[in-house]
């Protein structure tokens, strides 16, 4: 198997996880955090999985990229005035190593507590995760579309808040990341950075 090709290909993961997994196993990211869900249904009694032989697929993969995980599957139940639905939601810790991926499920679990540790370990630079909900977080809209280091398709890769302060040096790391997306997986890169 080609875990990239494989990659490329399961539907359930998506754009931005996959792209995430890439920069995880190329040493560009610490750890990453991929979702994938299924379908909504209507009552909570109601047996509908996320077929195991996708999960089976993605573990295929991760292994295949000597990437270490963690995987916990869950059930979230939504209850309405009239309705009550429920969807079930895989969520991946990645990392190169155990430690790491063990340490994100945990950050995860308690993430009101560890909100910074997470942000670290998912690799968003320090002082965007130091600013991250605070008066020097950056406004979504006065976010750049590109600078004089990264280009605009790159900059679509963004996937934390920048600092007021300190948002240049942040978004830096993001054209390495993109080059080296496209060159690895063009599907991949384009599906990420399509405008």
């Amino acid at each position: 198997m080609n875990p990239i090709k494989a990659l490329e290909d399961i539907d359930q993961v998506l754009p931005h996880d996959k792209a995430s997994i890439l920069l995880v196993y190329a040493g560009l990211k610490p750890s990453c955090l991929a979702i994938f869900s299924g379908e909504v249904y209507d009552q909570t009694k109601d047996e509908v999985h996320i077929d195991a032989g996708i999960l089976n697929i993605f573990k295929q993969i991760l292994d295949a990229l000597h990437l270490h995980y963690q995987i916990e599957t869950k059930l979230y139940e939504n209850e309405g005035e009239n309705e009550t639905n429920a969807q079930e939601v895989v969520r991946a810790f990645i990392s190169k190593d155990k430690d790491t991926a063990n340490k994100l499920k945990i950050y995860f679990d308690d993430l009101d507590k560890y909100d910074y540790e997470a942000g670290i370990l998912l690799g968003y630079p320090e002082t965007a995760v130091m600013s991250f909900l605070t008066p020097n977080m950056l406004a979504m809209e006065d976010e750049p579309i590109a600078t004089k280091y990264v280009s605009e398709v790159n900059m679509r890769l963004l996937g934390y808040r920048l600092s007021k302060d300190q948002w240049e040096d942040e978004v830096k790391p993001l054209e390495a990341q993109g080059n080296y997306l496209k060159e690895l997986s063009p599907k991949i890169y384009s599906e990420v950075t399509q405008g």
